[in-house]
């Protein structure tokens, strides 16, 4: 059995349960290590709850706080939940987020790694999150 990562009711993400709560840890620590939140509820027993336009604030101020840190090493640490992020954010937004050039190499990272997941964008202009996290 997996999680549900869900959005305002709806699932964007059904993740087996080791991914999920890989990534739901993953998601504590770098709220913890950049002083960030990122709305996260949970896990609540099979589910994740994230709210779109907070998980979206979530994803810039991350990207932000990354940009700041000149050091590759934690860059290569956290490519693959950064990418996790991204997906999340785009099936909760319906669009796939700007990223700065020197991240580009993660956005399409996530966008490989999100057709692996379950083919398109489920959230491309009819997601109910959509409405509250464009831009």
């Amino acid at each position: 059995m997996g999680m549900l990562v869900e959005c305002d009711g709806v699932t964007v993400w059904d993740a087996g349960m080791v991914s999920a709560r890989l990534f739901a840890g993953q998601v504590r620590l770098l709220e913890d290590v950049f002083g960030l939140d990122s709305g996260m509820i949970g896990p609540d027993a099979d589910f994740l709850y994230v709210d779109a336009q907070r998980w979206r604030e979530f994803a810039r101020a991350l990207l932000e706080q990354l940009a700041r840190v000149d050091s590759q090493v934690p860059h290569v640490m956290v490519a693959g939940i950064v990418q996790l992020v991204l997906i999340v954010d785009a099936r909760a937004s319906g669009v796939w987020l700007d990223v700065p050039p020197r991240f580009v190499h993660l956005r399409h990272g996530a966008e490989g790694l999100q057709h692996s997941m379950g083919g398109d964008l489920i959230a491309i202009g009819h997601h109910p999150c959509a409405r509250t996290a464009r831009g």
